[in-house]
């Protein structure tokens, strides 16, 4: 469980305002990490299954559930301050992902460096913030995540995550990168999201606050159907490296192990026949069936995202 601190959204969402808590646990924070942006998995698998262990490992070594509070593990400060960033970066990354899923539904979200060679950005000046919260002399020139729910259907995210305490400088500077999306695919999108993960709170703690636009700053063009096409590519391609099979629920998926002991990482079945039109126009999974456990004898923890990529932790 962690603690969300959640303000200024505007209708239909303003329902989210307030103090919230999200179910999270270390594997949810792993495939949060995992699947968050990820214009090439080819990329990943050729460095070696190992490099999947390797991000999975970030949130299962540094992470922990205590007395049903996600925290950091205590070895997590006898880290070099490098380092620290470098998994607080992560952590930031991972938790926007799963927060994006859980409250916009979002299927996925996509990081603008990874698929930059499909977006188009067309700036109409400088979008000043209509939220100060503190100073920074970082310029602010586009956020970093676009999530996806639907067919041009967008939420605009910034993700920071910090184990120093809140600093309001790095929150301002994610307000005003969030706050320069006036349109995205010639509509605006339906929320623009700031997101500070406070992981030396306990339970760790997420400050979110979502700015208003005022019809400056830039509009973003993306190709969809390619973004989709590409995330997937990989698994279709490959999928003979897939060859462990596991039901959940009423759906069949296709894992490999990744180093990991008894960690499975893989996608739904369906995934290798499903068009990205047919992706974007239709969820795979039903409001009940996600948030429902589903009890397996084989597993001892799974998570699913709504993108179809699945994170097993079998017995």
């Amino acid at each position: 469980m962690i603690d969300l601190q959640i303000s200024n959204y505007p209708p239909p969402f303003i329902h989210l305002n307030g103090l919230k808590k999200q179910d999270i646990k270390p594997i949810d924070l792993a495939r949060g990490i995992l699947t968050v942006g990820q214009g090439s998995w080819t990329d990943i698998f050729n460095l070696g299954i190992f490099r999947i262990a390797e991000l999975i490992c970030k949130a299962l070594a540094f992470s922990k559930i205590d007395n049903g509070n996600l925290v950091l593990q205590d070895r997590f400060f006898n880290l070099n301050q490098s380092e620290k960033v470098t998994i607080s970066y992560y952590f930031g990354q991972g938790f926007t992902k799963l927060y994006s899923e859980r409250h916009f539904k979002t299927k996925w979200l996509f990081h603008v460096d990874d698929y930059i060679s499909l977006i188009n950005i067309k700036s109409r000046g400088f979008a000043p913030s209509k939220i100060i919260v503190g100073k920074t002399k970082k310029t602010a020139r586009r956020p970093d995540l676009i999530g996806i729910t639907r067919a041009n259907v967008s939420h605009i995210f910034e993700a920071k995550g910090y184990s120093c305490g809140y600093d309001l400088g790095v929150m301002q500077h994610a307000i005003n990168q969030v706050s320069q999306v006036t349109t995205y695919n010639g509509v605006a999108p339906k929320t623009r999201s700031a997101c500070y993960f406070d992981l030396s709170s306990v339970p760790i703690r997420g400050i979110i606050i979502d700015p208003e636009n005022d019809g400056t700053g830039i509009d973003i063009n993306l190709n969809e159907e390619l973004a989709i096409s590409q995330y997937y590519s990989f698994f279709k391609e490959n999928r003979q490296n897939f060859n462990n099979s596991f039901d959940y629920g009423k759906y069949e998926f296709l894992t490999t192990p990744v180093g990991v002991p008894n960690l499975f990482f893989g996608f739904d079945k369906r995934l290798l026949s499903m068009e990205p039109t047919e992706l974007l126009l239709n969820d795979l999974y039903d409001e009940d069936f996600i948030n429902q456990p589903i009890v397996n004898s084989e597993f001892s923890e799974v998570s699913l995202g709504l993108d179809g990529l699945i994170l097993i932790n079998r017995k």
